[in-house]
């Protein structure tokens, strides 16, 4: 296993453990349904590694900015489809991604008594929570953001590098000079 091998392990490990358990401004940890802890993983080459995840890890870190609402879904049916109006029998449409939250965080799911409402109010659930988010930001943003991301590189481990770095150069060197090229 090369040296930057081990860099890729311990940096998808923390930022791993970052996001199952760490606790950022108040918040619970990132991990909902194990779904971005799962997607983290690393390349390592000659002379980089690269860590990857799902596109969303920045928002859940940093929090998503107020400005525009959530991805939307017109033809989604999660929520079954309208019932009165010129649009009866269509899609009620919704913000999966939003729902999926709503649907899968217990506190959140209990706290708004989600199960307990019919379809058509959970989807306007989800539109309130989509508009709260267009208009001021989710909480992450709101209070912050957090440091899940940048933690991962800490002064620690970067000195733990720069020590295995100067260990490598220094048995070069050392190999150089004595002629073992």
């Amino acid at each position: 296993m090369s040296f930057l091998d081990t860099i890729g392990q311990q940096a998808v490990a923390r930022l791993k453990n970052n996001i199952l358990n760490v606790t950022y401004n108040g918040i619970q940890p990132a991990n909902n349904t194990g779904k971005l802890a799962e997607s983290i993983r690393y390349e390592a080459t000659e002379t980089r590694v690269t860590v990857y995840a799902e596109n969303y890890v920045y928002n859940v870190s940093e929090g998503r900015k107020a400005g525009k609402y959530p991805p939307y879904n017109p033809n989604d049916t999660r929520y079954g489809v309208k019932t009165k109006g010129v649009n009866k029998g269509k899609p009620r449409g919704t913000f999966p991604q939003l729902a999926d939250w709503v649907e899968t965080k217990s506190g959140v799911k209990s706290r708004l008594g989600f199960d307990a409402k019919t379809e058509a109010e959970k989807a306007g659930t989800v539109f309130a929570i989509a508009k709260k988010m267009a208009e001021e930001g989710n909480l992450i943003h709101r209070k912050g953001g957090s440091d899940m991301l940048s933690s991962v590189i800490d002064e620690a481990f970067t000195n733990a590098i720069k020590n295995e770095i100067s260990g490598i150069l220094v048995l070069e060197f050392k190999s150089i000079l004595n002629g073992n090229t």
